[in-house]
């Protein structure tokens, strides 16, 4: 990665928290720390909604289950916070977080032109699914 793209990365309030690494076969290679890449990308997703009013209501489709958006809050409930929630919660919580990672790692795959790339999610309890 140049270091006009690295600028450009450091500049986008989502994918600034990408670290570029070195990876011997050549593919673009990042670690990321959960704790900043999902509030991040939820932060990103609720914005990008808000400004494209065609938006208002997206419906996602995760293994037959219908999310709105407005379920995007549980993503932030911390790992060791779901015990005090029903399970459907906490289903929902994964799923939403399932979903902030694909909207981080989409964007990440558009900005390097959707070449090949590695993206690895530093582990944290907190933050699991």
């Amino acid at each position: 990665m140049n270091i006009i793209d690295l600028a450009r990365l450091k500049l986008d309030p989502l994918l600034r928290y990408a670290i570029p690494t070195e990876d011997k076969s050549g593919i673009n290679c990042f670690t990321v720390d959960p704790a900043l890449i999902y509030p991040a990308a939820i932060a990103d997703m609720e914005k990008t909604t808000k400004e494209d009013k065609g938006w208002t209501e997206v419906i996602f489709l995760n293994d037959g289950v219908r999310n709105s958006l407005s379920h995007l809050d549980l993503a932030l409930i911390p790992k060791s916070e779901t015990f005090k929630h029903p399970e459907e919660i906490q289903i929902l919580r994964g799923v939403m977080l399932e979903l902030a990672r694909k909207w981080f790692t989409e964007k990440l795959h558009a900005f390097i032109g959707h070449k090949k790339m590695k993206v690895i999610i530093r582990k944290n309890v907190e933050w699991r699914l």
